[in-house]
């Protein structure tokens, strides 16, 4: 099973098309938990009255990407963790190649898929990003041209982008959730730095398609 988590904080803009892209994935058994951060706008009550089949975590407080997110994982049913912005539109088999690539390859902690700017198809939002001698992230492919070669292949990456990714469950019994230290932002450098240390993989899947919205 995968377990889909979607986090949401005054997300009504964009949650809505995420959710029902996420209703028409091919991909079964598949869970999808809203987990939301103490929304203003009503955003919850439009998942509860609109998506029954969504299991909505509803939190008190904003706790933020990391410690939001990790209240989802916890409620998890699934062997792999999708964790998703509320701003993404999903493909009908996003899911297939992520999880087919973690079942052939057992090192494999983390996947992200090609992640494209939902208003513009072509360009690139992410493929993954690179650490660097100054401390700082390279983004390899950010804004670049989606259709080139070198972009279309499978590569591991040092880090996935936290928007769209897929993890695995059992890496993160042994190298822990995202630290609640970040509040959003570096939250899953930081958690694939880890998987690293551990012995396991990050890879970007290209034959998945994700489209951010940003």
């Amino acid at each position: 099973m995968v377990s889909v988590i979607v986090l949401n904080w005054n997300g009504k803009e964009h949650l809505q098309n995420c959710l029902e892209s996420l209703t028409r994935v091919s991909y079964k058994p598949l869970e999808i938990i809203v987990v939301d951060n103490n929304s203003a706008d009503g955003s919850a009550k439009i998942v509860q009255a609109t998506f029954p089949q969504v299991v909505l975590v509803r939190n008190k407080k904003n706790f933020g990407y990391a410690a939001g997110n990790n209240i989802g994982i916890k409620k998890s049913k699934g062997e792999f963790v999708c964790i998703l912005n509320n701003d993404t539109k999903v493909t009908e088999t996003f899911l297939e190649p992520l999880v087919s690539l973690m079942e052939k390859d057992k090192t494999v902690g983390c996947v992200q898929p090609k992640l494209l700017y939902g208003n513009n198809h072509d360009v690139l939002n992410a493929v993954g990003s690179f650490f660097t001698t100054t401390g700082f992230l390279y983004h390899f492919g950010y804004r670049k041209n989606q259709k080139r070669a070198v972009y279309n292949k499978r590569i591991p990456t040092y880090s996935a982008k936290g928007a769209a990714l897929l993890l695995r469950k059992s890496a993160l019994s042994k190298v822990g959730l995202f630290d609640d230290d970040f509040f959003i932002f570096f939250e899953e450098t930081d958690l694939c730095h880890r998987l690293w240390l551990a012995g396991y993989t990050v890879f970007y899947e290209p034959a998945s398609v994700v489209y951010h919205y940003e």
